[in-house]
């Protein structure tokens, strides 16, 4: 299988995999953060020559983070409303 943006090594560090030793883990986050730069310039060179790719992978990075704001503001709203009953009564 081919690999994304992550690395298995990488998505272990992330995750906090308890065998690996701070120095591996220290070494694949610091990977992970100079892969920026170049990540930002594939962006680049995607939406200029390939719009359509380009749009494809934003939604892929944006959707997760849309859907967690939706959770979160569905489990405001329902706090709000429960203080809002609780106030009537």
């Amino acid at each position: 299988m081919t690999r994304a943006l992550l690395t298995d090594g990488e998505r272990d560090a992330v995750r906090g995999v308890d065998e690996m030793n701070s120095g591996t883990e220290s070494t694949h986050l610091s990977r992970i953060r100079s892969k920026e730069d170049r990540l930002r310039e594939d962006a680049r060179i995607l939406r200029e020559n390939r719009p359509e790719l380009y749009e494809t992978l934003r939604e892929a990075f944006v959707e997760e983070e849309y859907d967690e704001r939706v959770d979160r503001l569905e489990r405001e709203f329902s706090e709000l409303r429960e203080r809002l009953e609780e106030t009537d009564e």
